[in-house]
């Protein structure tokens, strides 16, 4: 596997595509760092003033997933067609980055009393590193389409059936 990565680093055209996909990975970073504090701040300061900073938090995580998904399967990973399987993989990654960044908030802000804003600004950016590597690795590789052992192989039918003349109409 080491031997695997040190032959792609020495390769110009790796780099430079890898390089691309963390420039565009970073631009809907920005994009989605900036919409979570928005979010988060009008939820916390404006609708729910007395809520449970965890809970915010936590609501905030599913509304940015959202819009993450489309964005780094159509852009910044140009991991094609939607699937289910890709889909299925892409929430488990965020089922359980969304579980640690939430203990790590509650363990910051809850445990540590540090200002709920000041511990987003510091762990926003840790879990986007974290999320890139899950994503780039995992989410949006098409090497698991057919062979992921933790995402059931399921059938969605999409196709509009088309009428087939039968053998017996044409005799």
């Amino acid at each position: 596997m080491m031997s695997g990565l040190i032959k792609k680093l020495r390769d110009p055209a790796w780099l430079r595509d890898e390089f691309w996909r963390l420039f565009k990975y970073g631009i809907v970073g920005v994009v989605s760092f900036g919409m979570f504090l928005s979010i988060y701040a009008l939820i916390s300061r404006l609708i729910w003033p007395s809520g449970n900073r965890t809970v915010i938090d936590a609501i905030t995580l599913c509304f940015c997933a959202v819009v993450n998904y489309t964005l780094h399967r159509i852009w910044t990973f140009k991991a094609g067609t939607h699937s289910t399987r890709m889909i299925s993989r892409y929430i488990l990654a965020v089922v359980l980055t969304s579980i640690l960044q939430t203990v790590l908030f509650h363990f910051g802000n809850g445990v540590l009393g540090f200002n709920d804003f000041l511990v987003q600004v510091v762990l926003v950016p840790f879990m986007a590193a974290v999320q890139y590597v899950v994503n780039r690795q995992f989410t949006f590789n098409r090497r698991f389409e057919k062979t992921c052992p933790i995402v059931p192989e399921t059938v969605v039918e999409t196709a509009v059936p088309v009428a087939v003349p039968s053998e017996q109409g044409q005799q």
